[in-house]
């Protein structure tokens, strides 16, 4: 063959490869252009069930046109219709959660596990703790309760040596070993219940004991926090100043004051501590409960001072207060009577005493609403004989709290009376709670006075 022959057929080649090139290019491009309009199409019609609300058939919409995503948008689009669905399906099932319905929150949640694809780790564990959570046997066993005072959120301010270190050091802990503490309470299968959960009055005003009821091997465990009233002398030495609704109307967070203006957090103060815990761990939770909360009301409730009655602030501090409590009750937490003053009964009279539950009912009660359960202050019990006992009982008090190193709870015609263990540096340094659980690593010795931890 000559040269000249083999040359055109090289040139022909090249130009019919360059033609199919050319008609190759072409066809990506339509190719590429019919993608970026059936994607576009398909991002308009689920941006349209969004608009509506409607996250289910919007990821369903992703997830059936997921072919034409050539650069992740209706990926990435999906993920954030997932997210939103989700916190949809989280608020809607903790109705039936509330109610120890675990079967209907699995029902309720089923549309969204059949899409979940893990962007949602809350989701997940709130799923499967439910399916988990079907089924529930009778516990017989022994009711623990601990209670802990506010949290030491700044240890460099309570252990400063002056006359308030022993005091800082004896009845409060830190945020660090609560957060110890709650999590190894967790990994002993503890499970937190709701105080209420225990007893049922009658129509006679006469108390019963009520069958409890957990999933199989976990032990219950009651929670109180004692004095969440941010006392004046509070955030001089260490815990945080306060508490508001967080900006998204349903969580709470904890704020200090500044020069520089407030400081918010949700890992220094117990109640956003155990809001973001039960979250990541809802099977730590027997009915998304959290705790019991009392409240003095002598520098008013929860920080607010709604004990400064002629004050022309006095209806400000009350809303705010109040949408403050009624959050805090949609999330797990209830309210108790800590007395109005935290005054020993013994060193009052009997009408001083019946004026502290009176000012308590009128200036707390608005708050918080109304509660049939009184913890005593310093732990210190009045007989039921006592006039000032009758006259709780008067009032409608039916749970009575006190203090002791062990769990005791008795069941009487018309009250209930339950101990609770104190968590605090006095229990780390006389090893008081040692039969509960190792406590092993839990104090923060490096940051506490040098007192034996």
């Amino acid at each position: 063959m000559g040269k000249k022959k083999i040359l055109t057929i090289v040139i022909t080649a090249a130009v019919i490869a360059a033609i199919l090139g050319i008609i190759g290019v072409m066809a990506y491009n339509r190719f590429s252009k019919m993608q970026a309009e059936n994607a576009a199409k398909a991002i308009e019609e689920a941006n349209e069930y969004i608009s509506s609300g409607d996250y289910y058939n919007a990821i369903c919409t992703y997830d059936q046109n997921m072919k034409y995503d050539r650069d992740h948008v209706m990926e990435e689009k999906r993920r954030e219709s997932f997210l939103a669905f989700a916190e949809q399906l989280k608020d809607g099932a903790y109705a039936y959660i509330h109610d120890y319905n675990y079967v209907e929150a699995v029902q309720y949640l089923n549309a969204g596990a059949m899409l979940d694809k893990g962007d949602d780790p809350e989701f997940s564990a709130l799923y499967q703790t439910c399916v988990k959570y079907q089924n529930f046997v009778v516990y017989d066993g022994v009711v623990e309760h601990v209670f802990f005072h506010p949290l030491i959120a700044y240890p460099e301010k309570a252990f400063t040596g002056d006359y308030m270190e022993n005091n800082m050091d004896d009845y409060f802990v830190t945020a660090n070993e609560f957060i110890k503490i709650m999590q190894r309470f967790y990994e002993n299968n503890y499970i937190l219940i709701d105080i209420r959960l225990l007893y049922g009055v009658d129509g006679n005003g006469n108390v019963y004991k009520k069958e409890l009821y957990l999933p199989e091997g976990k032990k219950p465990l009651v929670l109180s926090i004692d004095d969440l009233n941010y006392y004046d002398y509070m955030d001089k030495y260490g815990i945080v100043t306060g508490m508001e609704v967080g900006a998204d109307g349903k969580t709470v967070v904890s704020f200090t004051e500044t020069p520089e203006g407030r400081v918010f957090s949700d890992n220094n103060d117990i109640v956003p501590i155990m809001d973001k815990m039960i979250k990541e761990h809802p099977d730590f939770s027997w009915g998304g409960h959290k705790g019991t909360v009392a409240l003095t009301g002598y520098e008013g409730a929860l920080g607010y001072r709604t004990d400064m009655l002629d004050s022309p602030d006095y209806d400000a501090h009350l809303a705010d207060a109040r949408r403050l409590a009624d959050v805090m009750k949609n999330n797990g937490w209830n309210f108790a009577c800590h007395s109005y003053g935290h005054v020993e009964p013994e060193t009052r009279s009997v009408e001083w005493f019946y004026n502290d539950i009176d000012r308590w009912i009128r200036e707390v009660e608005p708050v918080v609403g109304k509660t049939d359960i009184y913890v005593y202050p310093f732990g210190d019990t009045i007989e039921a004989w006592d006039d000032r006992f009758q006259y709780m009982l008067k009032q409608d008090f039916k749970m009575f709290c006190g203090v002791y190193m062990q769990p005791e709870l008795n069941f009487y015609q018309d009250y209930v009376f339950m101990q609770r263990r104190n968590i605090d540096g006095i229990a780390f340094r006389e090893h008081r709670l040692d039969d509960l659980m190792d406590f092993t690593g839990i104090p923060d010795a490096d940051v506490r006075p040098d007192r034996g931890y």
